[in-house]
């Protein structure tokens, strides 16, 4: 096998047959078909055949007369593939940004007079993976008040290859417009994915909202992705009121003074009408009497009258 081996990096460097370019597609941790594209047209025996993918120096999956064997793989691609030999399909599991790239498949016709390869091909894999949904956010705090600056950032993060842009798109009424903005690219060291983000400063309108939208375009074979739309409005300005606190205690005493002096006078007014109601039944009383002293009591009634006459004043 150590001779097969040797042989097969050989030949992947070696003229031979037409080489044909496949292209493949896969997502992150997801399974990988790539197609090795030989009809068989002798009708060889699998036992007779021995298939290798590779990727550049590194052996993928091995084939040998029928059986798969792992001797000889890369230790990244142990227990990660799988070859059907009805349709010379290698699945390859759980794919990751590393796995992207070219792969070529080999086959060689085993026969008494040694290995002859008899075809072989060239399959290219691209490794996606899908963005998060932008999402807009504002850079500073506080109210927005028409006429100042207001300044966002969009980002998506998670994705694969880098997107081709990312852009703005602000509506004011029937009229739309998109500005394409300069992308701000971090990777992840361990899993190799993108975080992207654009920024702009947009000018708070004076009498009229805009709703403005961030968008991500991954790759031409991918839809591109919208964030949700953000209105920004000019917030109603506040009248200042006038103070009224003291008119309005002044307004309340006022009334409440004029309130208790009412009050006295009527009072007073009801003391004066009872004592006089009081008065004039007592003297009728004292003159009834059948009495000899009646015109002793007659200074006396009087007075009481005028007593009562002069507390009135």
């Amino acid at each position: 096998m150590e001779l097969c081996e040797f042989f097969l990096h050989l030949m992947t460097f070696l003229p031979g047959t037409a080489v044909n370019m496949l292209q493949e597609e896969a997502f992150v941790n997801h399974t990988a078909y790539l197609q090795c594209n030989f009809h068989n047209p002798d009708n060889i025996d699998v036992k007779e055949l021995i298939v290798f993918w590779q990727k550049e120096s590194e052996v993928v999956n091995e084939v040998y007369r029928g059986e798969e064997l792992s001797d000889n793989l890369d230790p990244k691609y142990i227990n990660r593939t799988k070859m059907d030999m009805n349709t010379w399909t290698l699945s390859l599991l759980n794919v990751g940004i590393m796995d992207e790239g070219q792969y070529v498949c080999i086959i060689q016709h085993k026969k008494s007079s040694g290995l002859e390869k008899i075809y072989d091909s060239k399959c290219q894999l691209f490794v996606i993976a899908n963005y998060s949904q932008p999402e807009i956010v504002k850079l500073h705090k506080g109210t927005v008040k028409p006429g100042t600056a207001l300044n966002l950032s969009c980002s998506s993060s998670w994705g694969y290859p880098e997107p081709t842009q990312m852009s703005w798109q602000v509506s004011k009424g029937n009229l739309t417009e998109e500005h394409v903005d300069q992308v701000a690219v971090f990777q992840d060291d361990k899993t190799k994915l993108y975080k992207v983000t654009i920024t702009r400063t947009f000018q708070v309108p004076m009498d009229t909202h805009i709703n403005i939208s961030c968008l991500v375009y991954p790759t031409w074979k991918m839809e591109s992705l919208v964030s949700k739309s953000l209105c920004i409005a000019p917030e109603p300005v506040t009248p200042v009121m006038q103070p009224i606190i003291l008119p309005a205690v002044g307004l309340i005493a006022g009334v409440v003074i004029a309130g208790v002096v009412l009050v006295m006078v009527v009072r007073k007014r009801s003391r004066c009408n009872t004592s006089t109601s009081h008065s004039s039944q007592m003297g009728t009383e004292v003159n009834r009497q059948p009495n000899n002293k009646d015109e002793d009591l007659k200074p006396m009634t009087m007075q009481l009258w005028r007593g009562e006459m002069q507390s009135c004043h």
